[in-house]
């Protein structure tokens, strides 16, 4: 009944070789569910809500609504979670999910993102240039996607290499007509990189690398 979800709450007994399951959590296992025990839960512990979003991503799992709400209704509760806990978290997800971009949608929509890391969220809508397809965050997410998950520090400057763009827009008028651009973001973005990195607590070497491959 302490645990954070119902699929995590399940035990073997090894002699009888029977399965202890009285949360139904072998259920929601096969429908790909993930469902919070109680919503006190996350008041104990605000970071299982990272944890939902990083199961969720890794295993393609849903989130069930009512423990989506819970986390939308708690999302505040995550600047109290100590930043290497929160870096640990982030890691499983850059790492582990073959699409972390799944999850960092789903910080997005509940309002993790926004508490956690600001600069990134901030690129949700923000337009390109006709060279882009989709918007700063959205770009941001999928070159991450496509970065390789063995190594963390590319996977950390895809999704970090655009953070300047959002400060750096310009719309301009000249010979060649109307356009955006964003003239020295990588700087920007390297330097906003590097606040976020120390923020959560990353080794000053893994920080190093990921600002080089930005700028």
């Amino acid at each position: 009944q302490r645990r954070d979800f119902t699929i995590n709450a399940i035990a073997y007994n090894v002699r009888t070789r029977k399965y202890i399951d009285p949360l139904k959590g072998r259920a929601d296992i096969k429908r790909k569910l993930i469902r919070m025990i109680s919503e006190k839960s996350f008041h104990d512990d605000p970071l299982r809500m990272l944890r939902a979003v990083q199961f969720s991503a890794r295993l393609r799992f849903r989130i069930e609504p009512q423990t989506l709400a819970a986390i939308k209704n708690n999302a505040g509760l995550v600047v109290t979670i100590a930043p290497e806990r929160v870096q640990e978290e982030l890691n499983k997800l850059l790492t582990k999910s073959r699409q972390p971009s799944r999850g960092f949608k789903l910080m997005l929509d509940t309002g993790l993102l926004k508490c956690l890391i600001s600069e990134l969220a901030a690129g949700d809508k923000i337009a390109q240039n006709v060279f882009h397809k989709y918007d700063v965050l959205e770009h941001n997410l999928y070159t991450c996607d496509a970065a390789p998950a063995d190594n963390l520090p590319v996977r950390l400057a895809a999704l970090f290499h655009d953070l300047g763009k959002v400060a750096q827009k310009k719309n301009i008028t000249d010979k060649r007509g109307s356009r955006i651009i964003f003239y020295e973001h990588e700087k920007v973005s390297a330097e906003l990189a590097n606040s976020i990195l120390q923020r959560l607590r990353y080794a000053r070497q893994t920080a190093q690398r990921v600002v080089h491959l930005i700028k």
